[in-house]
């Protein structure tokens, strides 16, 4: 029996295949645009999922679907991430993913009853949570917020609040510990929350690009001024030629005329 987390899915079907060839089609753009192509790396990606306010992917991101997979502000990941999202996978705003990690929504059927259809659970990941490289996060699993994940663990349970796990044991630090040795990290932390709480990071990201789109309006103008200037330039220096001829053949007809007087 499934519980109320699980969900089957069928990966063959006409609807799920042409939602892995569309999803297919954006990785491939994304994972093959340039660095300096910001604009469009950013387009490419808030196709493929749902996208908040800033947020850093590094090339290659695989995904199988795309829409399953909804992330928050301020998120970053590492290279060669793969998101295999046949069940909802929830990331919430200002979580550092390393690199190589892996969220596996699926479930291996035992049971052996409809293999054709699979089990799923979702993924969630919450607030300040920091996860390093070579993580493997498996179905059903949650971890609350400000949670710590070290290097090549493999996640099978959820991870409670404010723990710090390195490969698959938990330690959690007391209070006492963390009024002695993290004071300053504590408070320099509660206080980047409180200007990031001052910051809109939409306005921020709509800011840059009127600040882009001001600078490329500002290069087109001067390009204009200085092709005025130029051709104003040539019209007075076309006008000055043009009162020298007169002048030039006055001189021709005078020495001519010396000369056929000799």
């Amino acid at each position: 029996m499934n519980t109320d987390k699980e969900q089957t899915f069928k990966r063959n079907s006409l609807s799920g295949l042409w939602k892995q060839n569309r999803s297919a089609y954006r990785q491939y753009r994304f994972n093959r645009s340039f660095m300096s192509e910001f604009d469009y790396r950013n387009a490419y990606m808030k196709r493929l999922i749902h996208a908040k306010g800033f947020f850093k992917i590094k090339q290659p991101f695989y995904c199988i679907y795309g829409s399953n997979i909804t992330v928050g502000r301020a998120f970053t990941c590492g290279h060669s991430a793969y998101f295999e999202d046949d069940a909802v996978i929830t990331i919430k705003n200002h979580v550092q993913l390393g690199n190589h990690v892996k969220l596996l929504t699926a479930k291996l059927d035992y049971d052996g009853n409809d293999r054709q259809r699979g089990v799923a659970s979702p993924i969630t990941i919450e607030d300040n949570v920091c996860i390093g490289n070579d993580v493997t996060i498996l179905a059903g699993v949650t971890i609350h917020r400000g949670a710590v994940i070290g290097d090549g663990c493999v996640i099978d349970k959820d991870i409670a609040a404010g723990t710090a796990v390195t490969c698959r044991k938990e330690l959690v630090y007391s209070e006492a510990k963390a009024e002695n040795l993290g004071d300053d990290m504590q408070n320099e932390k509660s206080y980047c929350e409180r200007l990031l709480d001052h910051v809109n990071l939409d306005k921020t990201d709509k800011l840059i690009r009127a600040v882009i789109f001001t600078g490329s309006l500002y290069c087109a103008y001067r390009t204009i001024r200085l092709a005025d200037e130029k051709k104003a330039e040539l019209k007075s220096k076309r006008a000055l030629i043009e009162r020298m001829i007169p002048q030039i053949e006055r001189k021709n007809k005078k020495t001519c005329c010396k000369e056929k007087c000799k």
